[in-house]
């Protein structure tokens, strides 16, 4: 029986026969396992816990196998497209890595980053160990500087986000380049 340092795996069904079943062969395998019914049980247990979550607004299995038969019109969207190497080092949430150089390869990378886990802790810890230490996140709300936070606390690093809901757009943008200017940048 393989033991998983402080793995804790919910499982989320509405039939009880697959929650249990799935449960057991978890716990056989050395998880620690809680169920869920519905989605509305899920969120009470993550609350409870103090486990940060956020519903997401579709019912897409995005970055999941699950997801692949949906892939033809992505697939063929990259198809029309040409890619060439880039010209700084671009990392892929799929990998953790840097993209490849070859184009055919980063192609290949570009789809299966739809159906394939987001190994977005890896790639922040690989960044930082390569020697990145400013993470600038300019999408909205700044959840992902967030992340980087709670992925690199105790390290050296600057994580800042172009856009947070404390401030208005002009007063996080001075605060922004304050921050890199502080950082020589």
């Amino acid at each position: 029986m393989a033991m998983h340092d402080n793995a804790h795996i919910l499982v989320v069904d509405d039939h009880r026969e697959i929650r249990d079943l799935v449960r057991q062969l978890l716990e056989r395998d050395g998880f620690r396992v809680s169920t869920a019914a519905d989605g509305q049980e899920m969120q009470h247990i993550l609350r409870e816990r103090k486990i940060m979550h956020e519903r997401l607004p579709f019912n897409r299995p995005y970055h999941t196998p699950l997801f692949e038969p949906q892939m033809g019109p992505l697939a063929r969207m990259f198809d029309s497209m040409q890619f060439q190497a880039p010209q700084t080092p671009l990392y892929s949430c799929t990998t953790g890595k840097p993209f490849p150089h070859e184009p055919a390869a980063i192609k290949q990378l570009a789809v299966s980053h739809w159906i394939q886990p987001v190994e977005f802790s890896r790639m922040i810890r690989n960044m930082h160990d390569e020697g990145i230490r400013i993470f600038l996140e300019l999408g909205p709300r700044g959840n992902l500087t967030s992340f980087v936070s709670d992925i690199l606390r105790g390290r050296d690093f600057l994580a800042v986000s172009g856009d947070v809901q404390r401030h208005s757009a002009v007063t996080q943008l001075h605060h922004v380049l304050g921050q890199l200017f502080a950082h020589h940048v």
